[in-house]
């Protein structure tokens, strides 16, 4: 992921962020990792597309958590108190 997070492409990171979860289904309890480190900007959209795969996750008992983040991205995180809900739930995947 990189650039900007927003209104007109939120929905976008949903959709990628929901398959790279389903293509996940058959590898028990690994969270979906998700490097924002080269977002530039994300605002409440963004925040939303990743907390609803965060809800989509939990339903298969999985979770989402960002493995590393831009200084926008962190920000948002800390004014929204949102940042533990995207915390590791799961073991990391084994290589």
């Amino acid at each position: 992921m990189s650039g900007e997070v927003d209104f007109g492409n939120a929905a976008i990171l949903r959709e990628d962020l929901l398959t790279a979860l389903a293509s996940q289904r058959d590898t028990p309890l690994v969270d979906l990792g998700v490097d924002l480190s080269r977002v530039t900007f994300c605002d409440c959209a963004g925040l939303n597309a990743l907390l609803s795969t965060r809800l989509a996750a939990l339903r298969v008992g999985r979770g989402v958590r960002i493995t590393a983040a831009s200084r926008p991205v962190e920000r948002l995180l800390h004014l929204t108190a949102t940042g533990f809900l995207l915390a590791s739930r799961c073991p990391p995947e084994s290589k």
